[in-house]
């Protein structure tokens, strides 16, 4: 389980060496993977904003590194691990959705449609990357500039490889 905490924590902390990629900063593959660790173990502690974004604002920008940057390094940092598991969640839902019990009211079509949901969510990502004639979506104020689709194909191979390393791990703690 030990083996498999520190590979998941490596897997999630190389999601801010894509972020090193897509932004251009120049630190070190060590302090980056530093900075990211810290980062998810407070994320994981106290929650995404102090944690995840508070902490890799103040650790990055000790590095020099600017506050767009780190901005550019979370969000895609948080787009890699969420469309993964919209991805991997959506294909078990659609393909081999649980049995649920009855009284919860959900049957295996509504997963069914959940998941094809999810699938169609992960799959825009990747169509978006590969076609978007302008590499650029504006949300409000904001301007997200998309990756190319290989690099949308590797987010997504790191998040749904760190997904099923933690699901191993839940798996092996939970009683059988």
């Amino acid at each position: 389980v030990l083996a498999l905490a520190c590979v998941s924590f490596s897997l999630h902390a190389s999601f801010d060496l894509l972020g090193r990629r897509y932004t251009g900063h120049r630190l070190s593959t060590p302090r980056v993977m530093l900075i990211a660790f810290i980062a998810y173990v407070f994320n994981l502690n106290v929650g995404a904003m102090v944690g995840g974004l508070g902490m890799r604002l103040r650790l990055y920008s000790r590095a020099n590194v600017s506050g767009s940057q780190v901005a550019g390094i979370y969000t895609i940092a948080i787009i890699t691990n969420w469309t993964g598991y919209m991805l991997l969640a959506g294909g078990v839902l659609a393909l081999m959705p649980p049995a649920l019990p009855a009284d919860w009211g959900i049957t295996p079509w509504m997963l069914r449609a959940i998941g094809v949901v999810m699938l169609a969510c992960g799959l825009a990502y990747w169509l978006a990357c590969a076609r978007a004639k302008t590499r650029s979506v504006r949300f409000g104020r904001h301007v997200f500039r998309l990756p190319g689709f290989r690099f949308a194909l590797l987010q997504n191979v790191l998040s749904i490889t760190n997904w099923i390393v933690l699901a191993s791990i839940i798996d092996l703690l939970l009683p059988k």
